[in-house]
């Protein structure tokens, strides 16, 4: 799919079960309505440019089991003004899971619409990364809760250092200290000169 597609689209597009895998183009910021409707996929990742998912873009899509939705997109179907209602994936396989980052628009869709999830880790050297590394909670979904052995342990510790907080405190100290000896140094002049 080009990424000079844009909105538009009113009835499958697609429309063909025999249609197993799409490639969307990065730089693609629209997945228009119906666009993938009816289609045979069963893998698909919404490239990093994308902020908008329409109504029905995946309707009837019952062989798909796995898509990726980075939190770049921040519209999904009716999702704002029905948040329990699933217009994206309309008539889906029980086994569709979305693969997100926590606190993502597309985390909050799959856990309104109770559509399985697994939440993806972010790098540590980068907050924003389009990049997909491990994934945790793997087999979470928004009914029970569960959690699969195969989940990876979690390398992703971040190296960063604590603001400089111990050094304030230290300042603070320094300061009073000061401040008392001084005035314990102008007291004790006038008691005594």
């Amino acid at each position: 799919i080009p990424k000079t597609l844009k909105h538009g689209a009113t009835v499958s597009c697609l429309n063909n079960s025999n249609i197993t895998s799409i490639t969307f183009e990065e730089g693609l910021t629209v997945i228009p309505s119906y666009l993938c409707a009816n289609t045979g996929i069963t893998e698909v990742t919404i490239p990093s440019s994308v902020t908008e998912i329409e109504y029905y873009a995946f309707k009837d899509c019952k062989n798909l089991k796995k898509i990726t939705i980075l939190d770049n997109v921040k519209k999904m179907g009716w999702f704002l003004t029905q948040p329990n209602t699933d217009s994206v994936f309309t008539n889906h396989s029980d086994d569709l899971t979305i693969y997100c980052y926590e606190g993502s628009t597309a985390a909050s869709y799959a856990v309104n619409t109770k559509i399985k999830y697994v939440f993806l880790k972010k790098p540590a050297n980068s907050g924003t990364s389009d990049k997909q590394d491990e994934v945790s909670n793997v087999g979470k979904d928004g009914n029970t809760g569960t959690k699969d052995d195969t989940t990876k342990k979690d390398t992703t510790i971040a190296t960063a250092k604590l603001p400089n907080t111990g050094k304030v405190i230290i300042a603070w100290v320094i300061g009073i200290v000061a401040v008392s000896g001084i005035t314990a140094h102008i007291r004790y002049k006038k008691l005594y000169f």
